[in-house]
């Protein structure tokens, strides 16, 4: 499953120059290997939260299902040493 970590809120990802609206987080998540209709994990606080439009958006702009968290989200790579947003596949899942 492919994974975006980073630091967040309901309203926005932030990503290494700042907040990304949802195009700007797709847009980077495709460069890195995401594929349009991929369902994809969201590690970041409150991304789910709310309305949770800013998930909803990303589902809408991938066409995919998102998971997303609605509280507080502690991951290891929540803090990319670049201080910015990681993308990547990932296999270190567990079900």
């Amino acid at each position: 499953m492919f994974d975006i970590t980073g630091h967040a809120d309901q309203d926005r990802i932030v990503g290494p120059k700042g907040d990304m609206n949802p195009g700007e987080t797709i847009e980077l998540a495709r460069a890195a290997g995401l594929k349009e209709g991929e369902t994809f994990f969201v590690g970041a606080c409150n991304v789910g939260a709310g309305s949770g439009a800013y998930a909803q958006s990303l589902a809408d702009i991938n066409n995919s299902w998102v998971i997303a968290a609605t509280g507080f989200a502690m991951f290891p790579t929540t803090q990319p040493r670049n201080g910015g947003l990681c993308a990547r596949e990932s296999s270190d899942y567990y079900v």
